[in-house]
């Protein structure tokens, strides 16, 4: 079962459902060199209307 995760606040008023993703970035160059590489997390949350 796969439930969706959420984030209370402090309060406990509001709740919002949340994910996060992870990104892999490489830059190569024309022989395929990796001249650089960089891992983004992103987080997100969105506003669950519990009315």
């Amino acid at each position: 079962m796969n439930k969706q995760p959420y984030i209370t606040t402090a309060d406990g008023k509001r709740k919002f459902a949340c994910s996060a993703v992870a990104v892999l970035v490489f830059i190569v160059n024309e022989e395929e060199k990796i001249l650089h590489k960089k891992e983004v997390t992103i987080h997100h949350a969105r506003f669950l209307d519990t009315n």
